[in-house]
């Protein structure tokens, strides 16, 4: 089986190319404007926002995961046009291609976000998406139904994986994780935005990376799964175990403009089907993601 992962020079990317790579019926290959970070692996170095980049290499391939995109929502608030032509426009050229080459299925990469602020205390994929408070839901959003309607009109296969928040060696350094590291390190107070009651249901990157190669499962097939967490943690939570591991002391700020505060997403679904739950404890990761944050520093 060829599989082509778009976006998989990036951090949850290069995850699942190791990830996918322990498969031996598999033949995987990188379509990115950056060389892979895995050894070997084939790169098409390419734009997707390129008119005919799509069109020119899918030929023969069996499954693309789309995970290419802007995810920094900091990033979105500042260039709203880039972030929905590279998510929304890019997405549209890569299901155009998909039809063209007859591509089996398509597996793109969503968020929690699209739930919004829900009350509940545990969120399904049977929850309706709300509308957009922030313009990178929008577009994740408008993501969905792309694929939703490509399925409908041209009967193109696909699976959507709705992520939560990941952590782990190799993530933005705007990242909390990833300040929060920097600071204690500098023997510096970590800083919290808002109340602090804001929080998600946080996975190590290689959990998720397991979990978005699993979606190669014919019970996968036109489905949609939460990938999250075992837990809802909030920041406070967060910062109370740095303090407690590295003897860190925490502050308070302003709240960021457009903040997400989180949904208890249930990943029930995931392990039914498709076998998937995470391994790794949150305490146990974030104290080797810090060690291994000083080691690269």
């Amino acid at each position: 089986m060829k599989v082509l992962v778009t976006g998989g020079s990036g951090f949850i990317g290069t995850y699942l190319i190791s990830e996918l790579r322990n498969k031996p019926d598999l033949e995987v290959s990188v379509f990115d404007l950056n060389e892979p970070k895995v050894p070997g692996v084939e790169w098409i170095q390419e734009d997707m926002l390129r008119e005919g980049a799509f069109l020119a290499c899918l030929r023969g391939f069996d499954v693309v995961y789309h995970l290419a995109a802007i995810a920094d929502v900091d990033e979105a608030l500042g260039r709203p046009r880039r972030v929905f032509e590279v998510n929304e426009i890019g997405t549209l050229n890569l299901l155009k291609a998909c039809v063209a080459h007859e591509v089996k299925r398509i597996v793109l990469a969503s968020s929690v976000w699209v739930y919004g602020p829900n009350p509940k205390q545990e969120v399904t994929e049977t929850e309706p998406v709300a509308p957009p408070a922030h313009i990178y839901t929008a577009t994740k959003i408008g993501q969905e139904n792309l694929v939703h309607a490509f399925n409908k009109t041209y009967g193109l296969p696909f699976t959507i994986l709705r992520f939560d928040i990941p952590y782990g060696t190799g993530m933005r350094p705007n990242t909390v994780f990833a300040a929060w590291a920097k600071k204690v390190l500098e023997d510096e107070p970590i800083v919290i935005y808002g109340t602090g009651n804001q929080g998600r249901c946080f996975l190590h990157v290689s959990d998720l990376a397991r979990g978005i190669a699993s979606a190669l499962s014919p019970a996968a097939k036109n489905q949609i799964f939460n990938l999250g967490g075992p837990k809802f943690v909030t920041l406070n939570e967060l910062a109370d175990l740095y303090c407690e591991l590295f003897n860190a002391e925490k502050r308070y700020d302003m709240p960021k403009s457009g903040d997400f505060m989180g949904v208890r997403t249930c990943s029930a679904k995931a392990k039914n089907l498709l076998g998937w739950e995470t391994k790794i404890d949150l305490k146990l990761g974030v104290k080797e993601f810090v060690k291994n944050f000083a080691q690269a520093k």
